[in-house]
């Protein structure tokens, strides 16, 4: 089964790259897609036609790492997202030097009828599309990726400034390769905010680490979780992250999306993604009925290593929220109403949860097999936690208990 993207992107722009499990990167809104080789000593590499390729996100943000397997270590693709700009790099980590080579050209069912490369800027079908650190060392066109991968492969990229490729039927791409020394990078940036100017910016780029620990902040807005599983926490964070790049501005949303957006508190986004809903879609989006048994556990089944779903993160993200805190009969909330495996004996926190009957809080401890909960939530919410004692119930606005999963005092 194909994995699904990684969406990355940054908070407040429309535009969104998706990044596919060998680091292709392409977006909803252009028929061009950005490949990437690398020839090493020994010979070229395609990652989409190589085994030793890993994909993971770093520290859970939409920050995507694609490793692919040289001689001595990795050459490794990062894509990030700093401000108004996709940043893509590519570093050696490797005891040698090798080329990298920046493809572009259609993506499926694209088409690119114009490239040219003015004063190191990429202009695809007249639009400023990649910015490169400078001028190519060697390039090549052609009009699919194959025959460019064949020119390469066999020497016969050239040297000298980029000649325009135009083709009227949509098929024009061009190769563009760069050294990178051991243990050096090269960095490309993508606009995410199409722009007909040619810009070149002098401005430093921030290291994908600080961008992926800019993200914590950014889920620490809504609804604050803590998990007991590291697993778990790592697939809620990239679900989370992946959902508010979704709802950037003027993004139709679907039901559930809006749904999971109110669930977990961002409720900027969640305001603007129903304002885009039709009436009947409003209705689906106020659903909220008991959560299938074993439901929870199939969708975080279904999401990928790197935390993405083929019908995006909502669905996970309303089942999850559903076993945190629920609204059952009016004035009641339900919170942990089942308990995954890998949560015995762990703690958990969940902080400003909203719910109709009010904003709930609470944590667990454990004292061996008893769970302790401790909670504050709006005066006359009456608080239920089945999956951890059925018997137990209270209307207290806070307080503790020890709690026993056979309902005994």
């Amino acid at each position: 089964m194909t994995t699904a993207p990684i969406v990355v992107g940054a908070l407040g722009r429309s535009r969104t790259a998706r990044i596919d499990a060998v680091g292709a990167i392409s977006f909803d809104d252009a028929g061009w897609v950005l490949r990437w080789w690398v020839g090493a000593d020994d010979r070229w590499r395609d990652p989409a036609a190589e085994a030793a390729v890993r994909q993971r996100r770093v520290r859970a943000a939409p920050v995507a790492e694609t490793r692919l397997r040289v001689p001595g270590g990795d050459a490794v693709q990062v894509v990030s997202s700093a401000g108004e700009r996709l940043v893509v790099e590519v570093r050696n980590e490797s005891p040698a030097p090798f080329v990298v080579a920046f493809d572009v050209g259609p993506g499926p069912g694209g088409a690119v009828r114009s490239i040219e490369v003015e004063d190191a800027v990429v202009v695809v079908d007249g639009l400023a599309a990649i910015e490169l650190p400078r001028a190519p060392l060697r390039w090549t066109a052609g009009p699919d990726a194959g025959t460019r991968w064949e020119a390469v492969v066999e020497g016969g990229a050239e040297t000298g400034p980029v000649r325009p490729a135009v083709d009227r039927a949509g098929g024009a791409g061009v190769a563009l390769l760069f050294p990178v020394a051991h243990r050096a990078s090269v960095t490309a940036t993508v606009p995410l905010e199409p722009t007909r100017r040619v810009e070149r910016t002098s401005r430093s780029l921030p290291d994908p680490d600080a961008i992926a620990r800019g993200w914590r902040s950014q889920l620490d807005v809504g609804l604050r979780v803590e998990l007991p599983d590291p697993a778990w926490q790592e697939l809620l964070d990239a679900a989370r992250a992946t959902l508010l790049l979704l709802a950037g501005p003027g993004r139709r949303l679907t039901p559930e999306a809006v749904a999971a957006l109110e669930d977990w508190g961002h409720d900027r986004e969640a305001l603007a993604g129903w304002a885009r809903l039709g009436w009947r879609e409003r209705r689906r989006a106020r659903r909220r009925g008991a959560l299938r048994s074993g439901e929870l556990e199939r969708l975080r089944r279904a999401a990928s290593p790197v935390g993405t779903w083929p019908k995006g993160p909502a669905p996970f993200l309303v089942a999850l929220r559903a076993v945190l805190a629920r609204d059952a009969v009016p004035g009641s909330v339900e919170v942990l109403g089942e308990l995954p495996r890998e949560w015995l004996g762990g703690p958990l926190s969940v902080r400003h949860a909203p719910t109709r009957a009010g904003v709930v809080s609470y944590t667990v401890r454990w004292h061996g097999a008893r769970p302790a909960l401790l909670w504050e939530c709006d005066p006359g919410v009456e608080l239920r936690a089945p999956g951890l004692d059925r018997s137990w119930s209270t209307r207290e606005p806070r307080g503790e208990a020890l709690l026993s999963p056979s309902g005994e005092a």
